[in-house]
């Protein structure tokens, strides 16, 4: 049996730098990423419960808007 444990960090968007391309939505295995419309704009919204911390997401966001912080 093959078992994955959450990482100790997990994904953070900064929502002034997220353009809401949907990228970091497609590559998130764990589907912890979701779309939210913020004052008419989409941006990414992560569900830290749902996330594992791989850093798939801040690898294929091409505005640098994911970033990785310790869990609270």
């Amino acid at each position: 049996v093959e078992t994955m444990f959450r990482g100790e960090m997990m994904a953070s968007v900064d929502e002034e730098l997220c353009t809401g391309c949907g990228a970091c939505e497609d590559a998130c295995y764990f589907k912890a990423i979701t779309s939210v419309e913020v004052s008419g704009e989409h941006k990414a919204r992560i569900r830290s419960s749902a996330c594992f911390g791989c850093g798939l997401c801040r690898n294929v966001c091409p505005a640098e808007a994911l970033s990785m912080v310790g869990r609270a």
